[in-house]
């Protein structure tokens, strides 16, 4: 039987293999490496492990204006540390460019060869990227592209990430329709908006339309 690396191994060959692209990067968590784009937005790559002993890489930015669900409490991650992804880019993203799938059934010598082939087009396409979302109007332009899709669904989801940089950038009509569509708990609406309103980079204060 073709030989299946367990996940501590394969991800480590993958991140090995990546190195190059991990320059001026910083671990936040375990095969997760970020980098300022501001002192509000980091520039992400994470290693993503699926079904079938399959790996995917992914380029993406944690934005400190996007809150997140964290026990029960929407919450910000606003330093390297904390980043998260919030928007991203890998191998199922609906109109992303093509990259050769990591396989960890085969050995570690199949895995090197299939991360090779990935980092050549995640590093075509990286760089590109996170300079299109170095600023906020660059990250709503690249929410809504990735908007209206049903074949892949991100969570936060493009839409709710094109909603709170619209707040951020002080757009507070447009935005609540587009949250209001995604959260539908009246008691997670209501924390949310009290979080909106207490932050000073909500763009402003935010009432229920």
């Amino acid at each position: 039987m073709p030989e299946l690396l367990t996940p501590t191994i394969a991800q480590q060959a993958i991140g090995e293999v990546f190195a190059p692209l991990l320059v001026g990067m910083e671990v936040v968590r375990p095969y997760r490496w970020a980098r300022a784009l501001s002192d509000e937005h980091w520039a992400m790559l994470r290693i993503q492990g699926w079904k079938g002993g399959d790996y995917s890489v992914e380029y993406a930015v944690s934005c400190g204006w996007v809150p997140h669900r964290q026990g029960g409490t929407w919450r910000r991650h606003r330093t390297l540390k904390q980043a998260r992804p919030d928007l991203w880019v890998d191998r199922f993203t609906p109109g992303g460019p093509p990259q050769a799938t990591i396989t960890s059934l085969g050995g570690l010598a199949r895995l090197r060869r299939d991360a090779e082939a990935a980092l050549a087009d995640v590093t075509r396409h990286a760089a590109p990227w996170w300079r299109s979302v170095d600023s906020v109007e660059g990250v709503l332009r690249a929410a809504r592209n990735q908007s209206g899709s049903t074949d892949v669904q991100h969570a936060p989801s493009p839409e709710f990430v094109a909603a709170c940089t619209l707040i951020r950038l002080g757009d507070l009509g447009d935005a609540w329709q587009l949250i209001a569509a995604e959260v539908d708990d009246a008691a997670d609406m209501d924390a949310l908006m009290r979080l909106l309103r207490t932050d000073g980079s909500s763009g402003g204060t935010v009432t229920r339309a």
